[in-house]
C-alpha cells in the first residue's frame, strides 16, 4: 500500500471526489484523464475495508510519475528485498510478492502516459501469472505424485523382501531336500550294488553246482554204460540185445520176454539215470535262462540309475540356476515315489 501513489480515502460509506487541480483545464483533457482513471481502476481496482464501523476506498494514483520517483522506487525495492530476507535464487515467495507489486506500480506510470502500453502491459502480466500458475500446479501435482511412487516403492519394497525372504526360505529346503535325495540315492545305489553282487555270486555258486552234478551224472554214465550212444533208453537196449549175438536167432516175443527176464534189473537203473539226467539237464537250462534274466534285469537296473543320476544332475543344475522350485519339488518327489514303487516290486519279485 505504501507504494501506491496518490491515495484517495473516505470516512463514510459514500466515495468523496478529490478536489480539480489548480490550472487543470476542463473539456477534453478532463475527459481523457477520467478515462485514464478508469483504465487503472480496470487494472488495479480499489482497495475496501472496514475500520472502526466505517468503510473505507483506496484508489489508485493517476499523478504522472517522474525520474526521481522511478530510482527512489527501485532504492525501495532493494531496501525491502533486504529487510525481508528474500532469496536471490530459487523460488521464494517474498521474492515474487515484491517484484509483482513493482510491476504493477511500472504499469500505472506507464497506463497515465500511454493506457493502449498499459493494456498491453497488463496483457503480459496476466500471461506471466498465468505461466507461473500451471507451473505451481505442474510441480504440485508433480509432488503428489512422487510421493505417491515414493509411498509405493516402501510398500512394495517390504513385500519384495517379504518375497525374497520366502524364496530364501524355499531354496534353503530345496537345498535340504536335494541332499537328502542324493543320501537316499546313493544308499540305495548301494544296496542295489550290494544285491546285485550277492545275486551274481548265489547264480555263480549255482552254476558251479549243476556244472559239477553235470560232470558227475556224465561221469557215472560213461561207468554204467561206456558202450551207449543212442539218446532214450529203449533204443540203447535194443542195440545191445542185437549186439550181443546171444538172442539175435530168436523170435520178437520171444526176445521180447528174454529181454525183460534177462535186462530187467539193468534197465531199471538205466531208466533212473536217464530221469536224473534229464532233469539236470533241464536245471541247466533253467540256470541259463536265470542268468539269462538276471542279466537283463541287471542292464535295465543300470540304465535306470544312469537316468537317474541324469535327472538329478540336471536337477542340482536347474536349483543352481534358480528355476521354478515347486516344479522341481513335485518332479522330485514324483520320482522318489516312483523309485520307491519300482523297489517294492522288485522285492517282491
Amino acid at each position: 500500500a505504501k507504494s501506491l501513489k496518490g491515495v484517495q480515502q473516505s470516512s463514510d460509506c459514500s466515495v468523496i471526489p478529490c478536489p480539480p487541480a489548480k490550472g487543470k483545464p476542463c473539456g477534453g483533457e478532463q475527459k481523457t484523464s477520467q478515462q485514464t482513471e478508469d483504465i487503472l481502476n480496470s487494472i488495479l481496482p480499489p482497495r475496501e475495508w472496514t475500520e472502526n464501523g466505517q468503510l473505507w476506498i483506496q484508489h489508485v494514483s493517476s499523478t504522472p510519475a517522474t525520474r526521481l520517483d522511478v530510482v527512489n522506487l527501485q532504492e525501495e525495492l532493494d531496501r525491502r528485498l533486504q529487510q525481508r530476507q528474500a532469496r536471490e535464487t530459487g523460488i521464494c515467495p517474498v521474492r515474487r510478492e515484491l517484484y509483482n507489486q513493482v510491476f504493477d506500480e511500472l504499469i500505472r506510470q506507464v497506463t497515465i502516459n500511454c493506457a493502449e502500453r498499459g493494456l498491453l502491459l497488463l496483457r503480459v502480466r496476466d500471461e506471466i501469472r498465468m505461466t507461473i500458475a500451471a507451473y505451481q500446479t505442474l510441480y504440485e501435482s508433480s509432488v503428489a505424485f512422487g510421493m505417491r511412487k515414493a509411498l509405493q516403492a516402501e510398500q512394495g519394497r517390504a513385500d519384495m523382501e517379504r518375497m525374497i525372504a520366502d524364496l530364501e526360505q524355499d531354496k534353503r529346503d530345496l537345498e535340504r531336500q536335494v541332499h537328502e535325495l542324493k543320501t537316499k540315492c546313493e544308499h540305495i545305489e548301494k544296496r542295489a550294488a550290494e544285491q546285485r553282487q550277492l545275486e551274481e555270486k548265489k547264480h555263480q555258486e549255482e552254476i558251479q553246482f549243476l556244472k559239477r552234478n553235470n560232470q558227475q551224472l556224465k561221469e557215472s554214465r560213461d561207468v554204467i554204460y561206456p558202450h551207449t550212444v543212442k539218446k532214450n533208453s529203449s533204443q540203447n537196449v535194443s542195440c545191445q540185445c542185437q549186439n550181443s549175438g546171444v538172442i539175435s536167432s530168436m523170435d520178437p516175443p520171444m526176445n521180447c520176454s528174454l529181454l525183460t527176464k534177462m535186462f530187467k534189473k539193468p534197465c531199471l537203473g538205466m531208466t533212473d539215470s536217464v530221469e536224473v539226467f534229464y532233469r539236470r539237464k533241464s536245471d541247466m537250462t533253467k540256470c541259463e535262462h536265470i542268468e539269462k534274466r538276471a542279466a537283463e534285469q541287471r542292464q535295465l537296473e543300470e540304465k535306470k540309475h544312469q537316468e537317474e543320476i541324469q535327472f538329478l544332475k540336471r536337477n542340482n543344475q536347474q536349483l543352481k540356476d534358480g528355476d521354478d522350485w515347486k516344479l522341481w519339488l513335485e518332479t522330485m518327489q514324483e520320482m522318489a515315489a516312483n523309485r520307491c514303487q519300482w523297489l517294492n516290486v522288485r522285492l517282491t519279485d
